[in-house]
């Protein structure tokens, strides 16, 4: 054969070839774009609908857990919110349905969708029922049938539904048997007509089989991936009933639960509005929003009268502007305030109250209303007045034998002078009377005689030394008893209500004289009182009362060590000075000092280290009430075993906001020391 033939045969063949594996390519093209199309219809058309399903079925869920939570809200702005949500939800879901009511392929795929809008529509007048009755404020009505008639109907709803996505699944995976069909088809096809050209293209084959292996891999990913989203879809849909099911569980446990807050909340609001003391709360500015029937009894304002108006329509003017100021720091602070108002009725009758005050917070700790509870110790404290006069009273009675004893002395030379006065002019009116008969007559010459005779042996100059200054003791001895009377009157005295300027250093003086019978035979007493201190606002009652106290402390405590003073005496040292605007008190003595261990309990109530029937363990705690409480002032002590003891305290020289006018007038002309 001629090169000729032999270049046209290899020409045949090479077009022979060429026309084989452009046939072999065309038609694995072909198939390429067959497989292609498939695997995109079953993407555009039953995978969309499997998607859009889906997105309507989780839009559904939605709503039915917004349905619950309309029924569950307690705020107005909440609930619309929520019903906000809830029409945008159900608005989307109607476009979904109305899109895949555009792509219904089949009569049976048209009929579960008509199941689906059918029981969507009974869902949807039953929870707008449901929520209809909730905006009518009948919450409980409205958990009763959104139990009884929406959640069966929502049921019912997503087993349509249900219904729906499986006839989906099902069209989906009969269109990806199909495909797998005609995939396995063209692969048997594909490999007959490689089979027959490898020999013959195999260059060309070394092109195209790549690429066809590479369109199938995608095609079985395609598949992979289908067949993921299935179950995914399955599990989703087996998750979102489970979830159905917990709410419904957890609804009704929560409606068991309010229940039993509602009636709990019922038995305290009958509590609190039935209960023996006032109970008052108010918004973070102080304005009243809510007082029980025992403050309006006490008041006697109406509720209306009290809503909204700040407690102090109850100030009387007796409680200072400061101890206002203290209190409201101190709740504003997020502290307990606890203390006593003196207030005024709205008849305008006093009354006084003891009040405890402290914030209310929320979850987040801020402060939303103060809550007080305020008891009327009016009758307690007139009692307590009583009982202070009374202990005053008490006082001077167990010093009424060595008060006696000091009267009882001076009435004694008193009377003796008196007897001797009386005899000595007895003596002198013998003398005398001769001197009172006629002159000239013989009586009275016989009377000058017997005088002459008599002045001879009377003893004149004894009569006047003694006479003058038994008269002296008389009245020295008068002016002891007068002192010891005036001092026992100022210092049994009821003290007033409010404080008054007193000289405090005259009052010690006082109190000093009433119990000199319980020192005088135990104790040398040294007093050193500053002039400087000048008056001072108190009570000056109370304040004697506190003096006598600490000055029988020291006495009692002197006798411990010296005994009944016979072989040597203690000492008891009283001070005033002034340090810039407070009155220091001191008062030290020689006793047997206070041991360490009980130093911390003494102004503790009824503590006391005396036998019985020698002390109450009162006095010290009252002292400390007196001058801390009463006055604002400070009480302290340094003690030493078998050394001493000293108390101290401190009095505010200048009145506090709200007293006396005058007081404070009489202050500002005191001087500075």
């Amino acid at each position: 054969m001629s090169d000729r033939y032999i270049g046209v045969g290899l020409v045949v063949v090479f077009l022979t070839l060429i026309a084989v594996v452009l046939g072999v390519g065309r038609l694995g093209m072909q198939t390429m774009d067959s497989l292609r199309a498939d695997a995109q219809k079953i993407a555009d058309e039953p995978w969309v609908d499997v998607q859009l399903a889906s997105e309507a079925l989780d839009l559904s869920n939605q709503n039915s857990q917004i349905n619950m939570q309309i029924v569950l809200s307690d705020s107005p702005s909440g609930t619309d919110s929520l019903l906000a949500r809830r029409q945008e939800n159900s608005a989307r879901i109607s476009n979904l349905l109305g899109r895949l009511e555009t792509r219904v392929g089949s009569a049976h795929e048209g009929d579960c969708l008509n199941a689906v809008l059918e029981t969507r529509k009974l869902y949807q007048a039953s929870y707008q029922h449901a929520t209809a009755l909730v905006l009518a404020g009948k919450k409980a009505e409205a958990r009763r049938f959104l139990t009884q008639e929406t959640l069966p109907r929502l049921l019912t709803y997503h087993s349509a539904f249900s219904a729906f996505a499986t006839f989906q699944t099902i069209e989906m995976n009969q269109e990806l048997d199909k495909s797998s069909t005609k995939y396995r088809r063209t692969r048997e096809e594909a490999a007959s007509l490689i089979a027959l050209a490898i020999l013959l293209a195999a260059g060309i084959a070394a092109f195209v089989v790549p690429k066809i292996m590479f369109e199938i891999r995608r095609r079985e990913k395609a598949e992979n991936n289908l067949r993921g989203l299935n179950q995914e879809l399955e599990l989703k849909v087996l998750q979102r009933t489970a979830a159905l099911e917990r709410s419904n569980r957890d609804l009704s446990s929560e409606i068991a639960e309010r229940k039993r807050s509602e009636a709990l909340v019922r038995r305290l609001s009958t509590a609190v509005e039935q209960c023996p003391v006032s109970v008052v709360i108010t918004d973070p500015s102080g304005c009243i929003t809510y007082v029980n029937q025992k403050f309006l009894e006490c008041t006697g304002y109406t509720y209306e009268e009290a809503f909204g108006q700040n407690p102090r329509i109850l100030k009387s003017g007796r409680t200072t502007a400061e101890e206002y100021q203290r209190m409201w720091g101190c709740i504003t602070a997020g502290n307990e305030w606890r203390g006593e108002f003196c207030n005024r009725r709205k008849n305008g009758e006093l009354y006084w109250e003891y009040a405890v005050i402290r914030p209310i917070r929320d979850e987040k700790g801020n402060i939303t209303h103060f809550l007080a509870i305020k008891e009327d110790i009016t009758e307690r404290r007139s009692m307590q007045t009583q009982l202070q006069q009374a202990q005053k009273l008490e006082a001077i009675g167990q010093l009424a034998a060595g008060i006696a004893h000091e009267i009882n002395t001076p009435m004694q030379f008193i009377g003796d002078n008196t007897r001797f006065v009386q005899q000595a002019w007895a003596s002198l009116d013998e003398l005398i009377a001769p001197l009172c008969a006629a002159p000239g007559s013989r009586a009275g010459e016989g009377s000058l005689r017997q005088l002459v005779e008599r002045l001879e042996t009377a003893d004149l100059p004894y009569l006047r030394k003694e006479v003058p200054s038994a008269i002296e003791q008389s009245l020295d001895g008068v002016a002891r008893v007068t002192k010891i009377v005036r001092a026992m009157k100022e210092f049994s005295h009821p003290g007033s209500e409010e404080k008054q300027l007193a000289n405090i250093n005259q009052a010690i003086e006082t109190t000093l004289t009433v119990a000199r019978s319980e020192w005088k035979h135990v104790a040398d007493l040294e007093t050193s009182l500053s002039d400087q201190v000048g008056m001072v606002p108190c009570h000056i009652g109370e304040f004697n009362q506190v003096i006598l106290n600490l000055l029988v402390n020291a006495a009692h405590a002197i006798a411990v060590v010296v005994g009944d003073g016979s072989n040597a005496k203690g000492k008891i040292t009283i001070r005033t000075t002034r340090e810039q605007n407070w009155a220091r008190i001191s008062i030290q003595d020689t006793g047997c000092g206070i041991p360490p261990a009980i130093q911390a309990h003494i102004f503790d109530p009824f503590f006391t280290t005396k036998e019985p029937g020698k002390g109450t363990g009162q006095g010290l705690a009252l002292a400390h009430a007196v001058i801390v409480k009463k006055h604002g002032g400070s009480i302290w002590f340094d003690s030493k075993l078998g050394v001493g003891t000293t108390f101290f305290f401190r009095l505010p020289l200048q009145p506090a906001a709200g007293e006396n006018d005058s007081n404070r007038a009489a202050m500002a002309a005191q001087p500075v020391g």
